[in-house]
């Protein structure tokens, strides 16, 4: 298992591909299967860790220095907006409004004590965000439905 591995499984398509920005509902499920992967368990499974210091994923094995890069098959994986759907679908320093996960959570991504975001960069913690990805999808699902529903015939 390898950071390959891991990228087949979780992250098989770039975020800024169209499959993956088509709609709202498509870059909150690229972003959920994302940070599925980004569980311990799962970085675990495919033999690789966060490291703190770099903030990039590492072959557990690999000692070596790691270079950041949004190259798609290099040996490491930042997270940020170059691989968050959601941020490629709504681009722009000011259009974090637009995001339905800001719109549930507004500080969520900002990376500010206390965040989603931040559990993660500073406690290798990506469960409070898939959380909150998963409330959001499940809240965007139930307001779309009911939309249907309410439309005049």
């Amino acid at each position: 298992m390898s950071l390959k591995s891991w990228k087949e499984e979780f992250y098989p398509i770039r975020a800024s591909s169209a499959e993956a920005i088509d709609t709202e509902e498509a870059a909150l499920r690229h972003t959920e299967l994302k940070w599925t992967g980004l569980l311990k368990e799962n970085l675990e499974k495919h033999n690789l860790k966060w490291d703190y210091e770099a903030e990039v994923f590492a072959n557990i094995s690999d000692e070596d220095e790691y270079y950041e890069d949004d190259d798609y098959d290099v040996d490491c994986f930042t997270v940020g907006d170059i691989n968050c759907a959601l941020c490629q679908r709504h681009p722009g320093i000011f259009q974090c409004s637009a995001c339905s996960l800001c719109q549930e959570a507004k500080n969520c991504c900002s990376g500010g004590k206390g965040s989603e975001l931040n559990e993660f960069m500073e406690y290798g913690n990506a469960s409070p965000m898939l959380k909150l990805i998963r409330k959001t999808l499940k809240n965007r699902i139930e307001v779309e439905k009911k939309e249907q529903c309410d439309v005049p015939e």
